[in-house]
């Protein structure tokens, strides 16, 4: 059975500053046609022209987000694939997932345990 808890969106910045303190995250990015999924450390950013910009050098995930388009965020905890998954979950105002941060796991596929203890403390 799933968990869902609703995070406060005008903490936004505080949970983004949360996620660089992870070791990695594991993020994911689903289209009709695609699943991109990247696992690294949490970028940092700048506001800039009406988008959350990431240019952080130490890491592969780079981008720009519109974070006025995000609307809700969910906090899910549940099971996939036989195992306990836990993931932050941002959508639109139309309900459409933006992305997920999943915590990720270590090389035995167990979700590191520093990670989840800061997910559990959301």
């Amino acid at each position: 059975m799933e968990k869902i808890r609703t995070y406060d969106i005008e903490k936004i910045d505080e949970l983004f500053e949360i996620l660089r303190g992870w070791e990695k995250v594991f993020l994911l990015v689903v289209t009709q046609n695609f699943v991109l999924e990247i696992q690294d450390k949490f970028p940092s950013g700048f506001y800039a022209h009406g988008y959350l910009n990431f240019h952080d050098k130490k890491t592969s995930i780079g981008g720009h987000l519109s974070v006025s388009k995000i609307k809700k965020i969910l906090l899910v905890e549940g099971i996939m694939f036989g195992r306990k998954s836990c993931s932050i979950k941002f959508y639109s105002e139309n309900d459409d997932e933006i992305f997920s941060i999943y915590v990720p796991r270590d090389e035995n596929k167990e979700l590191i345990p520093e990670c989840l203890e800061s997910f559990n403390n959301l």
